[in-house]
């Protein structure tokens, strides 16, 4: 067996923490939908303190893609400011590692949403859930029929949902990824439009496509760019910004208990203000880039603490899978079991065991299918990037030194 690397491992433990956070968050996706989908509102139930925290706990379902959104540029857009710093940007590694990540698991969910959504339309056409009414907003939509046409996949494809097209099969996470992709493109597109060393040519072609994609995605898609960006101005100046805390041990202590109160006080927001709109997702986005910093000052241990943690750490290379394919079958589940929204649990301690085990059977789906999709990233990266020809003419303008460093052909 090939000896580990020892950077790589130093580099796994020391992503441990965010990885935990990285589980979390789709675990609070999930369960928020099964809260939504099997559960009457919290307007039809007892307002009792165990029925407030349960409904609280199981109402964070949009702050945990906030959260995701901030890793992501913590990650990817961190990855890309180096890169382009360092002049090792590369435009054709950066669209193979992108799309080989998103598309390995998004056009196997689109067949699974397809098939989820044409058999519960087949047999529960008629229930509440299909039918899209308003007791099931946010987890389902009207019309389902119309949104698994062939036109409505390909535009899912390539991350038009939300602005071209619905999100297909009423895969309602499916809206991120539009956010996301938009983010990949804009980021590396206006870096290269203002970081000197380029040809003006180049700068402008940059600048003019930045332009086109903003107004292209809008407003909605642009307003939560910040929380994207900040991820990635963290993991930028992550040295400088941690820097006073070394060797302090006070004010390492303050910072990581700084970052969980300052979460979970926007989290409060984001329950009692269900519709808090922009700048509760923005505050929440900074809460989680202080929660992010005091993470990174965490060292993840051997004892059994350790080894829990790194458990559960270990699920986020999952979470991407389980965020994708879980809402379909939650729909199709939830139909067998009731035509109206008003037939759904109230609050109990069988309806919440159930509501415990129907939560661990989509982590249990989520992982199978991670194991079909997300966990080949890395053999389908280097299968495409073998069998992806560069163009000869691009190959006698490297020779002739016609392309300047950064720019790239694909």
């Amino acid at each position: 067996m090939r000896p580990a690397d020892p950077a790589k491992a130093a580099e796994r433990t020391v992503d441990v923490p965010l990885d935990v956070l990285r589980t979390l968050a789709a675990v609070l996706v999930v369960v928020s939908h099964v809260r939504a989908l099997f559960f009457r509102d919290w307007d039809d139930v007892t307002h009792g303190m165990a029925n407030a925290g349960f409904y609280a706990l199981t109402h964070l379902g949009h702050a945990a893609v906030i959260v995701f959104f901030v890793l992501s540029g913590y990650w990817v857009g961190g990855t890309v400011v180096r890169q382009i710093g360092d002049g090792r940007f590369r435009w054709r590694s950066y669209l193979l590692r992108r799309l080989t990540r998103l598309w390995i698991v998004l056009v196997p969910a689109l067949v699974l949403a397809w098939g989820a959504a044409t058999l519960g339309l087949a047999r529960f056409g008629t229930t509440e859930v299909y039918l899209g009414t308003p007791a099931y907003d946010g987890v389902t939509v009207p019309g389902m029929a119309d949104h698994i046409g062939p036109g409505t996949g390909l535009g899912n494809v390539f991350f038009l949902q939300g602005i071209v097209v619905p999100e297909f099969g009423g895969d309602i996470p499916l809206w991120s990824l539009t956010y996301e992709f938009a983010y990949y493109l804009l980021l590396p597109l206006a870096l290269c439009a203002v970081v000197a060393g380029r040809r003006p040519a180049v700068r402008v072609v940059c600048a003019v496509l930045a332009a086109a994609i903003a107004v292209g995605v809008g407003l909605p898609v642009l307003a939560l760019f910040p929380a994207w960006l900040l991820g990635a101005a963290i993991a930028w100046q992550e040295p400088r910004l941690l820097a006073p805390f070394a060797g302090r041990r006070g004010r390492t202590v303050a910072l990581r208990a700084a970052g969980p109160l300052a979460t979970a006080a926007f989290l409060a927001v984001q329950v009692t203000l269900p519709r808090g709109g922009v700048a509760a997702d923005l505050a929440l986005g900074l809460a989680t880039g202080v929660l992010l910093l005091g993470l990174r000052t965490v060292t993840v241990g051997d004892g059994a603490v350790g080894r829990v943690t790194r458990s559960v750490g270990a699920y986020a290379n999952a979470s991407y899978s389980l965020y994708l394919v879980h809402l379909p079958l939650l729909v199709l589940f939830s139909a067998t079991l009731f035509r109206t929204a008003d037939t759904r649990w109230a609050p109990s301690a069988w309806s919440i065991a159930a509501f415990a085990g129907i939560s661990v059977a989509m982590l249990v789906v989520g992982h199978g299918f991670a194991s079909l999709t997300e966990f080949h990233t890395d053999r389908l990266r280097r299968w495409v990037d073998a069998h992806l020809a560069v163009p000869a003419w691009a190959v006698r303008s490297r020779a002739r030194g016609l392309l300047q460093p950064g720019q790239q052909t694909s």
